[in-house]
């Protein structure tokens, strides 16, 4: 449990307990760097993984961002109709199923990685240019989400793993 309180009045603001702080604060984390690295216009989202990852992400972006639509992309069709409902319900945000990964990212100014597969989920090639890529998955040589073409391209890289 984490109990954090006003610096001044030493009164409690906030308590977070158990599973919630881990996915919260990687939230937070894809939050501020899409709002400080991703074009001003960027409004389309495309999240590829239906997770507790990916919904922080998602939830952290709509804070800083006035989303335009998301695209949602699981392995699991069923998921990403829930996930795409959920994002209606609760986020307001204009949340479809994509038919493939390909269609989730093709076009989009924000792209969210978040799976736990070993092997790229998407192309280098779908992505547009100045789209902003957030990877949460494995980025290990010889095992990672994110193609490696794709760093390659990018004018900007920021990571905490250069493995």
């Amino acid at each position: 449990m984490v109990v954090i309180h006003d610096w001044r009045t030493g009164l409690v603001q906030a308590v977070a307990i158990g599973n919630e702080l881990g996915p919260r604060r990687t939230g937070a984390i894809g939050g501020v760097a899409v709002d400080v690295l991703a074009r001003p216009g960027a409004a389309q989202i495309a999240v590829i993984g239906t997770g507790t990852q990916a919904w922080a992400q998602l939830r952290a972006i709509c804070a800083v961002r006035a989303l335009g639509g998301a695209r949602i992309w699981s392995r699991t069709g069923d998921r990403s109709e829930r996930f795409a409902q959920r994002a209606r319900d609760e986020l307001g945000v204009d949340a479809r199923p994509a038919l493939s990964a390909e269609h989730a990212v093709r076009d989009a100014g924000i792209v969210v990685l978040a799976t736990s597969s070993p092997v790229p989920v998407i192309d280098a090639a779908w992505i547009a240019e100045g789209c902003h890529v957030t990877s949460l998955g494995p980025k290990q040589r010889g095992r990672a989400e994110l193609d490696p073409a794709l760093a390659e391209r990018a004018d900007v890289l920021v990571t905490d793993s250069l493995a």
